[in-house]
């Protein structure tokens, strides 16, 4: 497992640019907001794919956990004043 790796940061870095698109299409109410829930899936699908083929099983586990314990509450946190601010 290589962590102090630039492919292992930017893996990581589009894991969380990807959960928040995703979640930004959630919010979303244009008629665009299937097409923007489906990028950000397919980002979030691909920084997985890509961790677990370039730097081996342990590393795709490690991202799981990062994903869960880190992406998904600073995305929660970040989406929920977002749409408070365009939807009050």
């Amino acid at each position: 497992m290589q962590i102090n790796n630039l492919d292992w940061l930017l893996i990581v870095i589009l894991n969380f640019f990807a959960y928040f698109v995703f979640r930004f299409g959630g919010i979303s109410k244009g008629d665009s907001k299937e097409i923007i829930e489906f990028i950000g899936g397919t980002l979030i699908l691909i920084s997985f794919v890509w961790m677990f083929i370039s730097k081996g099983l342990l590393s795709g586990v490690v991202l799981i956990i990062i994903f869960w314990v880190i992406v998904t509450p600073i995305t929660e946190i970040l989406i929920e004043r977002i749409k408070r601010k365009i939807w009050k």
